[in-house]
């Protein structure tokens, strides 16, 4: 400021404003868009540019509101030990019981019994997508070429042809002498796959399986 050819006053105020909001200078107090976090016991300014680092957290309908974690203590690190320490458990969990599900056994279903499944099959209305093909091939090769039990996730959109998977899979369960459960989340789906369930396989059809709702 001397340099510039400025008033001690002018210096004197310049040093006074420094950081302030009156301070002018793009430098020393960059003007930024800031996100305010509230903590229990402070507010952090968080850079717009670093919003990424931030996830909303949602409580759903909880009645009971999170209370807010606090900046000085160690609070907030024992909650992170606590929880790395239950995702390591967790991890324990599935490996063990995915090491389990391997050592399990039993006699595969009979391959004399897919002529029944194609039949079956040909009351299926449409063509099948490549897709419920691909599944169709991998559902049969697990219940009838292996001697472990199927555990396998099925996913698709609405309409994309999950059921007639199902449908298929149980056939042939029924059809080696085994019995069969059609689990749907709601009352109206487990009516409407019942109906279909029985027009396909149920009393008066060359299948006549016994079927209840």
């Amino acid at each position: 400021l001397m340099n510039e050819g400025k008033s001690l006053e002018e210096i004197q105020k310049a040093v006074a404003d420094f950081g302030t909001d009156k301070d002018k200078d793009p430098v020393s107090n960059p003007l930024a868009a800031l996100l305010e976090i509230a903590y229990a016991d402070a507010m952090v300014h968080v850079p717009i540019e670093r919003a990424y680092r931030l996830s909303r957290y949602r409580a759903g309908d909880a009645a009971v509101k999170p209370r807010l974690s606090r900046v000085k203590g160690e609070a907030w690190a024992k909650a992170k030990h606590r929880v790395e320490a239950n995702t390591v458990q967790m991890a324990e969990d599935v490996l063990a019981l995915y090491a389990t599900r391997e050592t399990l056994n039993r006699p595969p279903f009979d391959p004399s019994a897919e002529g029944r499944v194609r039949k079956f099959a040909e009351s299926f209305p449409y063509e099948p997508t490549p897709d419920q093909k691909k599944c169709f091939e991998d559902v049969e090769n697990d219940m009838v070429w292996r001697s472990r039990p199927m555990d396998r996730l099925i996913c698709g959109d609405v309409g994309f042809g999950k059921t007639e998977v199902a449908m298929r899979a149980l056939f042939r369960c029924v059809a080696n002498g085994r019995q069969a459960a059609l689990l749907a989340p709601t009352g109206v789906l487990a009516a409407q796959h019942f109906k279909q369930v029985v027009r396909r396989m149920g009393e008066g059809t060359e299948h006549n399986f016994n079927l209840a709702l």
